[in-house]
């Protein structure tokens, strides 16, 4: 454990979850007051390295834990356990930690029936913390008690966001680092998405289920079963269900279905439906823009064709965005900002987007990825077509660059110019400029084998889709940082009644800068068009259907009966 007093944050040590290495980082690259624990209590065979939330206040006192910001790095429960396996039996030799107490062990099998069998259920100590469940780090008195839960698989993005939230200064740039500065510069990637699932059993993968069932709910990973194929976990990272564990944890104490009709009020158009026996009911319809109600009840019925669901019900709303916030009640939307406490759902478009002339996902997709085979000479271009429906797109439309081909396509008005999704696969880069909230348009280009660069607004205004958590900086996509400030209808806000483009500008540039680094730099291209295979390979409808599935049967598992 790690404690700051200038910053006023502690860092929870969950072990086989690169707390070590955070650890050093933030002992030599702090100099302000501090409180590193390291080493045993020998009183009581505690190891303070790893503090976890019930031995807390014997070692912190209780006023300063409850107001400090406290978090954690978590890890994928099967990859954890496994590396436990691995570095206890690595280095029994340098202080026998475990088998001062446990027997030795020479195979997985082995250390699963010692874990199962004798150590899981022991007192904590020193001699058994590295495979004590992440949920004892994390939760006190049956409540989460962080205020922010990292992942070992994300880090490399979520621990410098962090540093930056709590203000503690970091090295960013390569060929910087110094033992007395923090830097996060080596961060494995590949190591970080390192899976250990080949190694595991039927038996194995039934006992991590057992054990850690609370660390995959409240960590958000997914949990496997035994006939499950492990190559498509392996592939998202993070898990794409992540993000429905994520989204429900608000309403961890339950709600009341019953509530659905106070919150008519706040649906412009979307349907309120009742799922009974596997069969779809509507009970409420508010009309709907174009034809999304008509496709999002097709893809419901597709769901219960293929899975058995619970009976329940839902409040779905089909708008860009809710006629006014809701704050205490889990409606199904297309996409939301990140402080919204809505669930995402697989938009309308799945099904298929006859008003913008693309057809069903399954069929859109692979007619994309069919015509990418047949475009190898790649305009040397960035190409846009959209409606003229936001003022970036206005500005970057107005902006004469060689490399620029960035025209409206509005299909009453620019009918000339709109270029089918199969065909963006002809430029060399793609850009994604979001609408009012956003543009179903990224998942289409994201399975092309051109370059996409994504403008994401502030956090605090940028709309996020249920599989947004896979798109990264630099590895599969480019992010371009839109830095302007936006209003509660989303409008860029003026400054004394007049545009200030300084923010836009930047945008400009950085889309000009990337493409130059790019040009110079065909292993880098490559690299970002291979990773972004992965997406393209595993986005299929089926998976579309999963995720709708899941979503509304983890939704019905925090109902309260009335």
């Amino acid at each position: 454990m790690f404690l700051t007093i200038e910053y006023k944050f502690i860092f929870i040590h969950i072990p086989k979850a690169a707390g070590e290495w955070l650890f050093w980082k933030f002992r030599n690259g702090i100099h302000s007051p501090i409180i590193a624990y390291w080493g045993l209590d020998k009183s009581n065979d505690t190891d303070l390295t790893h503090v976890y939330q019930d031995n807390s206040y014997n070692y912190i006192p209780e006023p300063l834990f409850n107001t400090y910001y406290k978090f954690v790095i978590a890890r994928n429960p099967y990859n954890r356990f496994y590396s436990a396996y691995k570095d206890l039996i690595q280095k029994s030799s340098e202080y026998a930690v475990w088998h001062v107490k446990y027997p030795k062990y020479k195979t997985f099998t082995e250390f699963c029936n010692i874990v199962e069998n004798q150590a899981f259920n022991d007192k904590i100590t020193k001699h058994n913390i590295h495979i004590i469940p992440q949920y004892k780090f994390i939760m006190k008195n049956g409540k989460i008690n962080v205020q922010k839960i990292l992942k070992y698989e994300n880090m490399h993005i979520d621990l410098p966001n962090l540093m930056t939230e709590l203000n503690v200064p970091f090295i960013r740039n390569k060929g910087f680092e110094g033992k007395k500065q923090i830097h996060f510069n080596d961060i494995n990637y590949e190591r970080l998405q390192t899976s250990y699932m080949k190694f595991y059993t039927p038996e194995a993968i039934r006992l991590v289920n057992k054990l850690y069932k609370l660390d995959f709910e409240i960590c958000g990973y997914e949990m496997v079963t035994p006939t499950y194929k492990m190559n498509r976990m392996i592939q998202l990272s993070p898990s794409l269900f992540d993000n429905i564990t994520t989204e429900l944890i608000p309403y961890s104490g339950g709600f009341k279905i019953d509530q659905i009709p106070l919150h008519y009020k706040n649906i412009n158009y979307g349907f309120h439906i009742k799922i009974k026996n596997n069969k779809l009911d509507i009970i409420k319809d508010f009309g709907s823009f174009q034809s999304r109600n008509k496709n999002t009840i097709a893809m419901i019925s597709n769901v219960l064709k293929k899975y058995k669901l619970p009976d329940t019900e839902l409040l779905i709303n089909t708008d860009d965005m809710l006629k006014s916030e809701i704050d205490n009640f889990p409606v199904f939307v297309m996409a939301k900002k990140e402080y919204e406490h809505y669930l995402t759902y697989p938009d309308h478009t799945f099904y298929n987007w006859n008003e913008a002339k693309t057809k069903s996902w399954t069929n859109e997709r692979n007619s994309i990825i069919s015509s990418c085979k047949k475009h190898k000479n790649k305009l040397a271009k960035i190409l846009f077509r959209g409606n003229n429906t936001h003022y970036v797109r206005d500005y970057l439309f107005n902006q004469n660059h060689p490399t620029f081909d960035i025209k409206m396509s509005d299909l009453n008005k620019y009918t000339n110019n709109f270029v089918k999704i199969s065909d963006h696969c002809k430029w060399k880069y793609l850009l994604h400029i979001p609408g009012i909230s956003y543009a179903a348009r990224l998942k289409y280009l994201m399975m092309t084998d051109s370059v996409v660069f994504y403008i994401r607004k502030k956090k605090e205004y940028e709309y996020n889709e249920f599989w947004y958590s896979q798109l990264q900086h630099m590895h599969n996509c480019i992010i371009i940082r839109d830095n302007n400030t936006y209003n509660n209808k989303s409008k860029i806000i003026k400054v004394n009644g007049k545009w200030d483009d300084t923010s836009n500008k930047y945008i400009k540039k950085q889309i000009i800068d990337y493409i130059n680094a790019l040009d110079s730099n065909q292993i880098l291209y490559n690299n970002i068009i291979r990773n972004a295979k992965t997406l393209q390979t595993i986005f299929t409808y089926d998976l579309v259907l999963e995720y709708w599935y899941k979503l509304i049967l983890n939704y019905t598992n925090f109902l309260i009966k009335s």
